[in-house]
C-alpha cells in the first residue's frame, strides 16, 4: 500500500468503527517515511478525525514513557503506533 492508500484505510476504519469520534493520538518512528504517513493523514483527515497529538521518537529508543505520558493526557480514543521492531515492543 501507499502511504494514501493506507491512510485512506485507516480513515475509513475509523469512521466506520469510532463510537466517540474524540480523536487519535500518534506516536512515531521519526523515520521519512513514517513522517509521510503523517502529512498524508494530516491532508486526509480535514474534518473527519481530530489529531490530538503527535510524538515521535527515534530509531533505538529504548523508553517510550514520556511520549506514552503526554499522549495520555490528549485522552485520545485511539493511539496510532507507526514504527518497526524492536520498539514496537516497547509501545
Amino acid at each position: 500500500l501507499t502511504a494514501e492508500q493506507g491512510v485512506k484505510k485507516f480513515i475509513e476504519y475509523y469512521m466506520e468503527t469510532s463510537q466517540n469520534k474524540k480523536g487519535v493520538a500518534i506516536i512515531s518512528l521519526n523515520e521519512v517515511g513514517f513522517q509521510k504517513i503523517i502529512q498524508e493523514l494530516k491532508k486526509q483527515a480535514g474534518e473527519k478525525i481530530k489529531i490530538l497529538k503527535i510524538e515521535n521518537y527515534d530509531q533505538g529508543s529504548v523508553d517510550l514513557r514520556s511520549q506514552l505520558l503526554r499522549i495520555k493526557r490528549s485522552k485520545p480514543e485511539i493511539l496510532l503506533f507507526l514504527g518497526v521492531s524492536p520498539e514496537l515492543e516497547l509501545a
